[in-house]
C-alpha cells in the first residue's frame, strides 16, 4: 500500500477504536489484523497522532545484493572452512582484521 493509504488506515483504526473498542472488530472491518489494530492503539496511546504517519520502508531481505544467494553460501563456506593465513587475510593477535 501507498504510504498515504496506510496513514487513513490507521487512523480509520483509531476512530472505529474510540467507538467500538474491540480489535477484532475493527480488523473485521478495515481487513487488518487485530494483532496490528493493537499495535497502532498501543502506539497511538504512548506517542499520540504523530505515530500513525508512515515510517521510510527500509530495504527488504536480499533486495540490492551484490552477491547471488549461492555466491553468498559459497563465500561463508570459504571463510569457515579457512583460516586467515590461507585467505592471505591480514590479521593481529585478538583476531581483528588489519
Amino acid at each position: 500500500m501507498k504510504p498515504e493509504t496506510q496513514e487513513q488506515l490507521r487512523r480509520q483504526a483509531i476512530r472505529l477504536w474510540r467507538k467500538v473498542g474491540k480489535y477484532k472488530q475493527i480488523g473485521d472491518i478495515i481487513g487488518v489484523h487485530a494483532y496490528t489494530i493493537g499495535k497502532w492503539v498501543r502506539n497511538y496511546k504512548k506517542y499520540g497522532a504523530n505515530s500513525l504517519k508512515s515510517q521510510k520502508r527500509r530495504r527488504r531481505m536480499g533486495e540490492d545484493r551484490l552477491l547471488s544467494r549461492d555466491q553468498e553460501i559459497a563465500l561463508q563456506k570459504e571463510i569457515c572452512d579457512k583460516s586467515p593465513d590461507q585467505l592471505k587475510l591480514a590479521y593481529d593477535v585478538f583476531g581483528a582484521c588489519s
